[in-house]
């Protein structure tokens, strides 16, 4: 089994202060993979100031490798500051920026051209969980993505239902669970080799006192991180939860 994949999404939050400190604040990460992303505007100081101790990743990149796109940030340009991975299709991303399933998916083959790991984001409404529409919603999001991924140097899916997002609200272990092997169930029925090569991680509320929960399920096999990601302690206590679970597995 993969390590399990953590990451602190700062969304537009924090400062340059904060980038510098955050990965000598975690101190040292070895029995899960551990990766942070913060504003791009941040993304080489906090690579020089990481030293390689955390990995980084970008909260969005460009459709396009290059060209006159104002105020757009290439996927290569990302790697070359110290990018890694590459959060595509983020909710806020596809309801305040009104980005389509086809807008990510030109974002997550962008991201593997320029050897960045994409995480695609997939999630449901309220309004579309309460007309049963949940799995077909998150089957229609990743229906253009799965040769993407194949691609990828390593990759992962969010499973983020849109409606708990900075809501406070976690869905049930039972929802997420369901979601995470339906999810599953579509890769090995694309193609099996990417059951060992793409983590599919839950985003939504997560915090230090629900993740514990949530790592009862081997189908959670991540988590994205975004309010208590601001706190170091805050994250490195659901970085602990992670890694103690994980040595208790091995056992």
């Amino acid at each position: 089994m993969n390590k399990r994949l953590i990451i602190a999404n700062w969304k537009m939050h924090g400062d340059l202060a904060m980038a510098g400190g955050f990965a000598a604040a975690l101190g040292q990460v070895n029995t899960v993979e551990v990766v942070v992303m913060p504003p791009m505007a941040y993304l080489q100081g906090m690579a020089e100031a990481a030293a390689g101790q955390v990995a980084l990743g970008c909260q969005d990149i460009s459709p396009f490798a290059e060209g006159a796109y104002t105020g757009d940030v290439s996927a290569g340009m990302a790697y070359e500051v110290g990018a890694r991975w590459a959060l595509v299709g983020h909710s806020e991303r596809r309801v305040v920026h009104s980005e389509s399933d086809q807008d990510v998916a030109a974002k997550c083959e962008a991201a593997v051209e320029a050897g960045l790991s994409p995480i695609v984001c997939v999630g449901e409404t309220q309004q579309q969980r309460d007309a049963g529409l949940a799995v077909e919603t998150i089957s229609d999001q990743l229906a253009s993505i799965w040769r993407l991924l194949l691609q990828a140097p390593a990759a992962g899916i969010a499973y983020e239902p849109v409606w708990a997002i900075g809501s406070g609200q976690v869905a049930s272990l039972e929802d997420v669970a369901v979601m995470h092997r339906s999810i599953r169930e579509q890769m090995r029925a694309y193609d099996a080799r990417m059951l060992e090569k793409v983590r599919v991680i839950y985003g939504g509320s997560v915090k230090p006192n629900n993740v514990g929960e949530l790592f009862t399920d081997d189908a959670v096999e991540g988590v994205l991180v975004g309010g208590a990601s601001l706190d170091p302690e805050s994250f490195r206590a659901i970085i602990d939860v992670a890694a103690e679970q994980a040595a208790a597995e091995k056992e």
